[in-house]
């Protein structure tokens, strides 16, 4: 049985569900192919046909999410998905990797498009981001969100001495009599972040007021890719990455330029939750899950030259980010570029494998970013490409000084 510390699905609506458009991206400026590989295209159609077959919810018992099976809404899974965890939770198709839900009244097509897109990249996106299948859907796991939030809530009621389910307050906690916020908290995330998924569905399924769960498929998902199909005809918000999956546009209703680089982007984010991600948050700045996505899926990067006209580094919410997002992302691609040409990829995967799981997540007021990231990247001996050490805050105070070095040679 897999530990939660492989096992926990992560995701944060405002800051790290990523809803990105899929026309303006341009020509790729940087050299990626060291890193994409195995399989899709960057400007056409799928590369090859995947089989299928559709299925129904009823018959199967795989729901989109713990909504349709009469739990609350699983917000986490991403603003287009709120079809798929009502009116559209029972129909979708299915193949190797992917669980593709969405609306019956499309042609077959729209669903049979979208498993060539996802299945012929993600295997790329595997190999960009330094990891296999197998590493993947272990990391990501297989709880729902919605069944770790309602653990969480109720652990973090305990007091010193009590239990809940097969949970009980060690007793280097609380010392003094009781515990205090702080202490509650922490020991709620490090008891789900060490149990078992048999121990989480042991418990929800039989909580004594009553369970809010009912049945082991309202707690755990399927080792697969989940998919939302919407129906939206813009090219803005058109993908968008999750903790399970991505949601995507149906091909008949409206297909961006550049598909399946938006299809690699919106993949390389399920890998970051799953890399880096802890229940509910990802530890990393905006500029930084953002410029990832671009740099490894081949979209445009800013040319150095041209750094003045953004500061990436200052946008570590989405709702620090300013100005027209295409110009953003590109701006994050070549701010994400420079740690990787000064230290190269695989210290970035390993910086993020680091944050995995930390009971650490208090954010610290007096820095924008999140504690454990600063540590971590800190803590590494980053540097810049001059080789002289780099800090968090030197990059996000001093970086229109760091990159005029850079464009310099």
């Amino acid at each position: 049985m897999k530990s939660l510390k492989q096992i926990i699905t992560i995701s944060l609506a405002a800051l790290t569900l990523t809803a990105c458009s899929g026309d303006d991206q341009g020509e790729v400026s940087v050299d990626i192919s060291d890193r994409i590989s195995g399989g899709g295209s960057s400007n056409g159609g799928p590369t090859a046909n995947i089989s299928g077959s559709f299925k129904n919810a009823h018959e199967t018992g795989v729901f989109f999410s713990a909504e349709s099976l009469g739990y609350l809404r699983d917000e986490y899974m991403g603003i287009n998905s709120y079809d798929c965890q009502s009116s559209y939770a029972d129909h979708y198709y299915e193949t190797e990797n992917t669980l593709i839900y969405g609306n019956p009244n499309l042609p077959e097509s729209d669903f049979q498009h979208a498993a060539n897109w996802i299945e012929n990249n993600f295997s790329t996106a595997l190999n960009a981001m330094g990891i296999t299948k197998d590493e993947y859907f272990s990391l990501r796991g297989n709880v729902r969100l919605a069944a770790l939030d309602s653990l969480q809530f109720q652990l973090y009621a305990l007091d010193k001495g009590e239990n809940y389910g097969t949970f009980m307050i060690p007793e280097q906690y609380g010392s003094s009599g009781y515990m205090t916020s702080e202490e509650r908290t922490k020991w709620s995330y490090e008891a789900i972040y060490k149990a078992t998924s048999a121990d989480v569905v042991e418990t929800l399924l039989s909580e004594p007021n009553g369970p809010r769960f009912t049945a082991e498929n309202q707690i755990l998902v399927e080792d697969k890719l989940y998919v939302c199909l919407h129906e939206k005809d813009s090219p803005w918000g058109w993908g968008e990455g999750h903790s399970l999956g991505v949601n995507i546009g149906a091909a008949s209703v409206y297909t961006p330029n550049q598909v399946e680089q938006l299809i690699r982007h919106e993949l390389i984010h399920t890998i970051q939750h799953a890399l880096a991600g802890f229940v509910d948050w990802l530890p990393t700045p905006r500029w930084f899950s953002e410029g990832q996505a671009v740099y490894l899926s081949g979209m445009e990067v800013a040319h150095k030259s041209k750094h003045s006209e953004y500061e990436p580094t200052s946008v570590v919410t989405f709702w620090d980010e300013y100005g027209d997002p295409s110009d953003a992302y590109k701006h994050y691609g070549l701010a994400y570029q420079y740690l990787v040409e000064a230290n190269g990829h695989d210290k970035l995967i390993n910086m993020m494998k680091q944050l995995k799981g930390t009971s650490n997540w208090r954010l610290q007021w007096n820095i924008p970013e999140q504690q454990k990231y600063v540590e971590v990247f800190d803590s590494l001996n980053m540097l810049k490409a001059d080789g002289t050490s780099l800090t968090v805050e030197d990059y996000r105070l001093n970086y229109q000084s760091i990159m005029s070095d850079y464009a310099s040679n």
